[in-house]
């Protein structure tokens, strides 16, 4: 093929390391190879269904063989009100169970076997440090397990969630009042504050709820 040529080559892709003309040269005739390859299978195929029809002579000992096989071909549909019923009968299959790689063994109950890390393992052991004198399996199952250990202990107690009571701000607001009493203003607001400049350590919103009270007199935070 000329360089440049932008249409399919079958087999081009199996072909690098040499110009393009060399490449689809030998790609075309790997190609042709498989054609011919496959044309052969089917006509000794095609013999073969004759010999054992009684059409043609054996010519050799393959031949022979073939004529006197104990499977004839083409093969016989021996009950043709049977040829759809495996595909068309429904049939309840059980669940497949995930697989045991799939959970974490950081995560995995501690009476679990499969807890440890596999040897050559070059990630960090959370509290492996500390143990030695031991096989990787028993090391790394006693760390794993002080690990879930302390990470349920503290899941239940230093992480739980804490619940915030405020009140609740009115159901009516005047559209009309710049600065309310019991909502914040929006960030990004670009208006004046009263005493916004002076103040620090809370979020817009949470600061700017009730921005009057600073001229009230009320300084508090």
């Amino acid at each position: 093929m000329i360089p440049g040529y932008e249409g399919f080559l079958p087999r081009l892709n199996a072909q690098y390391g040499q110009r393009y003309t060399v490449a689809a040269t030998e790609a075309l005739s790997e190609f042709q190879r498989l054609q011919l390859n496959q044309r052969a299978a089917r006509h000794q195929l095609e013999r073969v269904v004759d010999l054992q029809a009684g059409k043609g002579q054996p010519w050799d000992l393959v031949d022979r063989f073939s004529a006197t096989a104990e499977f004839k071909l083409p093969l016989l549909v021996v009950r043709p009100e049977c040829a759809g019923i495996l595909r068309d009968l429904p049939m309840d299959e059980p669940k497949l169970s995930p697989a045991s790689h799939s959970v974490s063994p950081y995560f995995m109950e501690n009476d679990n076997p499969d807890k440890f890390i596999k040897k050559g393992f070059a990630g960090h052991v959370p509290y492996g440090f500390q143990r030695f004198g031991d096989s990787s399996k028993k090391l790394t199952n006693s760390a794993l397990c002080d690990f879930s250990s302390n990470y349920r202990r503290r899941q239940s107690t230093e992480w739980a969630p804490v619940n915030v009571v405020k009140p609740d701000p009115p159901l009516s607001i005047n559209p009309t009042e710049i600065y309310h009493k019991h909502v914040g203003m929006l960030p990004n607001y670009a208006g004046h504050v009263p005493g916004c400049m002076f103040r620090f350590g809370k979020t817009y919103g949470n600061d700017t709820r009730d921005a009057k009270r600073w001229l009230r007199g009320d300084f508090t935070s």
